[in-house]
Order: C-alpha cells, then structure tokens, then sequence
C-alpha cells in the first residue's frame, strides 16, 4: 500500500464577493510580479517607500479593525 501523501493545488480565480464584517464589496487584488533584482536598477524613491509603508500600515489597520469587529461579534454570542 502506498503511504505517500499527494496533495494538488487548485488555482481558482474568484470575483468580487460581499464581506459582512466590512459591510462592503471586496474585489481581490491583481498579482503583482517584480522583475528579477539587477545591479542597474535604482531603489525606490523616498516618495515611493513612504507610500509603500502607508498603504502597508493602512492595511494592518484595516485587517486589525475586522479581527476586532469579528472577536467583539463572537463575544456577544
């Protein structure tokens, strides 16, 4: 008998779809690819970096303001 565990990944593509937590529509993001690192490419600009750190922090906000939202409905149970 085979023991060998064989597990296969499904890549699934999924619209928009409703969050109730968030009361709001959410569209998944499109997958982002950077090209291989060079010697001759420029780090990001200053600019670049702080809006890379805002929309980071923006979204551990906002991914903090849901856990909250989903403990405190759980609580109330």
């Amino acid at each position: 008998m085979d023991n060998t565990n064989r597990t296969s990944v499904v890549e699934m593509k999924i619209g928009k779809w409703y969050d109730p937590i968030s009361e709001r529509w959410l569209v998944p993001r499109e997958a982002v690819s950077f090209p291989a690192s060079s010697s001759c490419e420029q780090p990001p600009s200053p600019e670049r970096v702080l809006e890379i750190h805002r929309r980071a922090e923006a979204q551990r906000t906002e991914a903090q303001r849901i856990w909250q939202l989903l403990v405190e409905s759980c609580a109330h149970r």
